[in-house]
């Protein structure tokens, strides 16, 4: 009986990219719900056996690519306050997050039934790393900044959740004025309150 090829540590950490790659694609098109092991699969050119010899379950590649995005994320926040550490920089690093959350729905929308669904997959520890990491992110942006707080910190980092959690209602606001200025505005003008 033929035995199937063994993947070497470079091919397996290829495919991971490639699956993650297209997970993260097909995340911000279908959602997770609608996204299938077997059409992530046949793109990638695996067998569905291969999938599962990389990943033990469809929320671990999930789990992966939120990670690797609130990775990239992270970076692009913290280079942003690099290049100019003040209020200003911290609110510029804020806007450049927005944008990016515009175009990836699970990053804020994280009250819908389709993140609901795959938080429920997730075991607690889990789910406490992704909530830790986006408080641990904010107060390293503030170190980083050399910025003082005015109000508690847990308050602060409510304000800007609320503030991040408004683009749900990125429609309703476009239809009488353009949404990013608002939004941009908003950050400009709570970074001022916040901090000294």
């Amino acid at each position: 009986m033929p035995t199937k090829p063994v993947l070497s540590e470079q091919e397996k950490y290829q495919l991971k990219q490639d699956l993650e790659h297209l997970c993260e694609r097909y995340w911000i098109n279908n959602g997770y719900k609608k996204t299938s092991i077997r059409a992530l699969c046949q793109e990638a050119k695996i067998s569905i056996g291969t999938f599962y010899t990389l990943y033990p379950t469809k929320e671990m590649l999930f789990f992966n690519v939120l990670n690797k995005i609130q990775k990239r994320l992270s970076e692009c926040f913290l280079e942003c306050i690099e290049e100019n550490k003040s209020k200003a920089g911290f609110a510029r690093a804020l806007q450049a997050m927005l944008v990016e959350y515009l175009d990836k729905p699970f990053l804020y929308d994280t009250t819908s039934e389709d993140f609901r669904l795959f938080k429920s997959k997730l075991t607690p520890k889990m789910i406490h790393q992704l909530e830790f990491d986006n408080f641990h992110l904010f107060r390293r942006g503030i170190v980083l900044a050399g910025l003082r707080l005015k109000k508690e910190e847990n308050f602060a980092f409510s304000v800007y959740n609320t503030l991040f959690s408004s683009i749900k209602a990125k429609e309703t606001i476009s239809s009488s004025y353009n949404y990013l200025p608002v939004l941009n505005f908003m950050i400009t003008e709570m970074t001022n309150i916040l901090f000294d």
